[in-house]
């Protein structure tokens, strides 16, 4: 089946779903094939959509996520970047623990370094290690804006919940930055990631079937995903 054997207000959509979320024409062909998608996971979809509030595109917004629900339960549609990103995720982590290093370093601290094989001191005089070498490193890679607190927070949000906060499923990080930037693109938000987006994000990762009913993914981890991806546009 021929893309433009499907109807004409398929269209948009179909471009939307190549721009916002990288798929080929064969990707959608494949998903496509067996469409339409249930009425149930129709109406589940327009249910949660109004977390995000009306817009004048909602429609074909609307149909857009309609037809990648179905393509998503239909094909293997794999994001082959998922370790990189995973590997990103960890350096993240990292550079906030060397953030907050940065700001709970005082002038005349000694720095220790240590490895599996030795350690030593710095003494780290006029605070020359923290300023010419970490903090320069920390501002090229998490800007300037993000305090102590925020740092804090993120690495708690991280470490103290586990079950189902990693994204196991491939998929999952190019579907939420494709869906952040649909739905940013055709609504105007007080805040750039608003709670309502990223809950949004979520049920409809629920509704895909790449998260469970249960899960404790969150908000707050939704937005640190959105965050990272949107540093790597820079």
């Amino acid at each position: 089946m021929n893309l433009s054997d499907y109807p004409k207000e398929y269209y948009d959509s179909i471009q939307s779903l190549i721009q916002y979320y990288d798929l080929s024409i064969e990707q959608i062909q494949d998903g496509l094939s067996t469409y339409l998608s249930s009425e149930g996971d129709v109406q589940k979809l327009k249910a949660i959509y109004q977390i995000v509030g009306p817009d004048k595109n909602d429609e074909e917004t609307i149909l857009t996520l309609q037809l990648l629900i179905n393509i998503v339960k239909n094909t293997q549609y794999v994001n082959p970047y998922t370790e990189e990103v995973l590997k990103e995720q960890m350096k993240r982590r990292d550079l906030l623990r060397l953030l907050i290093l940065c700001n709970t370093t005082k002038t005349g601290d000694v720095i220790i370094i240590k490895n599996r094989s030795r350690s030593f001191q710095l003494h780290n005089d006029a605070n020359w290690f923290i300023q010419t070498v970490i903090k320069p490193i920390i501002i090229k890679e998490l800007g300037d804006s993000i305090t102590i607190s925020q740092a804090t927070e993120e690495l708690e949000k991280a470490t103290t919940r586990h079950r189902g906060r990693r994204a196991k499923d491939p998929q999952m990080l190019k579907l939420i930055w494709g869906t952040y930037r649909l739905i940013s693109d055709t609504h105007s938000f007080r805040t750039p990631m608003p709670n309502t987006l990223c809950n949004f994000i979520i049920k409809l990762l629920i509704l895909m079937d790449i998260l469970p009913e249960n899960t404790e993914i969150d908000a707050f981890w939704i937005r640190a995903q959105l965050r990272y991806m949107k540093s790597k546009e820079r």
